[in-house]
């Protein structure tokens, strides 16, 4: 009896210890398992990063390379446009020197045209006060020729408007009078002296009425005012011109450059 009590004193005593024990265990064991968890939980969150962070770099790749692809195609359209604009110009003063051509060919063939009016008109009247007055034509179309040339050739405007005026003052009667009025009027336009040149092209209409140079003038007056900054004159004047010489090649011009300054 005594042995059995001695016994369960001491079962009794190591109980504790055990309970202890096992909570200690478990405690340990549930640490455990949560820490496996929180691992396995951070690899997979690590490996989900991972994966962001490669969709990241592939995007960012991507946006660098269409970013780059729109660059490209911006500075080409940018050439494309550069190298139009050139062209249109290039084109344009091309246009304009073929017209200064034109024109100066329109010129020469004019006066070829009076010398052969005039031969003719020699040959067909053998009378000496004919003849005669023939040989003052020639004088006439001889110094008319050799100022132009100075206009046209040489470029000495100064010295050709001198000489045109000189001109007008010996032959008055001439055919080619208006012409040299005319060329006057073209000297000053050329020295950038568009006042000037406006009172000489508007004597063309008052001393020469019916004159083929009417409509040169004309055209020419609306170009000095717009070169002057006087746009109002400017319209007026190439309106005047499109009405006054339809079917012209200074009506047309008159036209399109009116229709232009409206859209300005």
């Amino acid at each position: 009896m005594s042995g059995f009590c001695l016994r369960h004193n001491r079962d009794k005593q190591l109980c504790p210890f055990f309970i202890l024990a096992f909570v200690l265990s478990m405690t340990f064991v549930a640490c455990q398992y949560r820490e496996d968890q929180l691992k396995d939980k951070m690899d997979r969150q690590s490996g989900e990063v991972a994966a962001l962070q490669q969709r990241v770099d592939s995007f960012s790749r991507e946006f660098a390379a269409k970013e780059e692809a729109i660059d490209d195609l911006l500075e080409s359209v940018k050439q494309e446009r550069a190298d139009t604009q050139v062209t249109i110009q290039d084109m344009r003063t091309e246009i304009q020197g073929l017209r200064g051509d034109i024109e100066e060919l329109g010129h020469k063939l004019e006066v070829l045209k009076l010398d052969v009016q005039k031969i003719r008109a020699d040959f067909q009247n053998n009378s000496l006060s004919r003849l005669e007055q023939g040989r003052s034509g020639a004088d006439d179309v001889e110094f008319y020729n050799r100022t132009l040339k100075i206009i046209l050739e040489e470029k000495d405007y100064t010295l050709g408007i001198t000489k045109f005026q000189e001109f007008i003052r010996k032959y008055p009667q001439s055919t080619l009078a208006d012409n040299a009025a005319y060329w006057i009027g073209e000297g000053y336009y050329a020295q950038g002296k568009f006042g000037e040149a406006i009172l000489e092209f508007q004597r063309i209409m008052d001393d020469y009425p019916n004159s083929d140079k009417v409509c040169a003038a004309l055209l020419k007056q609306a170009l000095c005012f717009e070169n002057l900054g006087q746009r109002d004159k400017a319209k007026v004047f190439f309106e005047e011109t499109g009405a006054r010489c339809q079917g012209k090649p200074e009506g047309r011009q008159a036209a399109q450059r009116l229709a232009e300054l409206k859209k300005k």
